[in-house]
């Protein structure tokens, strides 16, 4: 993985050999992106609503059908992008989402590593990936919320709340309603961060911490977790479903675990950097 202005980006080309693009590999995103640029007139239209942090939109995008490769090696095959200009401070080529995600097999181990696993593979990469056993050994089944991996995190005694499991967000977010004394609150290391939306906007945003917020699946714990108190996109409610997801598990999150996402079989193995949980 490449980093810029703290944007972490793989680099893919469409066409082996070609000068690679910068790409978002995006868990948060339900739908791939390439930049207009890359359109032509002739290219059809579909219309899709786009929700993101601070707004929504419902438009007519191009769409066209792409590969994308790693120097000769195909990474993604046949994959639908929609056409979006990439501007302000979004210094990106593509987004990929997850509609080109779903047959993948996927190691996390941010902030600097991102795997995609094909079986053939498998020898090879758990002689990369010491923790591969383990992490296929505890695989659980992934929960979905409107297409967008979820898992349910407990922040007290009896707070639990769905966060979703994001690549593309630097920060986790839990929204609450107020502060909660000595399980979420702002502290003497509390800031203002820039935070980066969809339309290339930064806004900035002070930050909380969760003294300990846990994943009910495995009873593993990260302590003092940075989280922004608000910014989740109001789709995100889950009014029409009855589910209420309440923030996102960003990279600052990511990077204490590896993560095994086999979005084939809709399994996740979670393992702690320091040891095995």
């Amino acid at each position: 993985m490449n980093v810029k202005d703290g944007f972490r980006f793989v680099q893919l080309s469409l066409m082996p050999g070609q000068e690679p693009l910068r790409f978002l590999i995006d868990t948060g995103s339900r739908f791939s992106f390439l930049d207009e640029r890359y359109f032509t007139e002739r290219d059809p239209q579909r219309r899709i609503a786009v929700t993101y942090s601070g707004g929504k939109e419902d438009s007519y995008r191009k769409i066209r059908t792409v590969n994308l490769f790693y120097q000769i090696d195909p990474i993604f095959k046949d994959i639908t992008v929609y056409s979006h200009t990439f501007y302000g401070n979004l210094e990106l080529d593509g987004i990929i989402g997850m509609d080109s995600l779903y047959d993948k097999i996927i190691i996390l181990e941010y902030p600097t590593l991102i795997c995609f696993l094909r079986y053939t593979e498998r020898k090879f990469m758990e002689s990369v990936v010491p923790d591969l056993y383990s992490l296929q050994r505890n695989a659980k089944p992934l929960r979905f919320f409107s297409g967008l991996p979820v898992l349910e995190t407990s922040y007290g005694p009896k707070d639990k709340a769905l966060l979703i499991l994001d690549t593309g967000a630097e920060s986790s977010l839990l929204e609450l309603s107020k502060p909660l004394p000595g399980l979420v609150e702002e502290t003497i290391s509390s800031r203002s961060v820039p935070v980066l939306n969809f339309q290339g906007k930064v806004v900035n945003i002070r930050t909380r911490f969760v003294r300990k917020l846990c994943l009910v699946s495995t009873s593993s714990c990260v302590e003092n977790l940075e989280i922004l108190p608000s910014g989740l996109p109001v789709d995100f409610s889950g009014a029409p479903t009855g589910i209420q997801v309440q923030g996102v598990l960003g990279v600052n999150w990511l990077s204490k675990h590896k993560i095994l996402l086999n979005m084939k079989r809709s399994l996740i193995g979670i393992v702690e950097k320091d040891g095995e949980k």
